[in-house]
């Protein structure tokens, strides 16, 4: 039932990053408000578990420094 395409919402999404509203976005596109905040959440969602993979590993690499250093 999807009538867009990735490349759209991407760069819909990618509009709305750079400051655009929900509603300039829909106008332009023709995508529904309700389906771009959607996969905006899903984006930040992503980005987010990344970085907190990311820093999960740097602070488990500090964490065997130090214990290093101390033994």
């Amino acid at each position: 039932m999807k009538r867009y395409t990735e490349l759209e919402l991407k760069k819909a999404l990618d509009t709305i990053e750079e400051g655009s509203t929900f509603s300039e976005v829909s106008r332009e596109t023709g995508l529904n408000k309700s389906i771009l905040a959607r996969e905006m959440r899903k984006r930040k969602n992503e980005k987010a578990n990344i970085n907190l993979a990311r820093d999960r590993a740097r602070i488990t690499e500090e964490i065997i420094d130090a214990y290093e250093k101390n033994i």
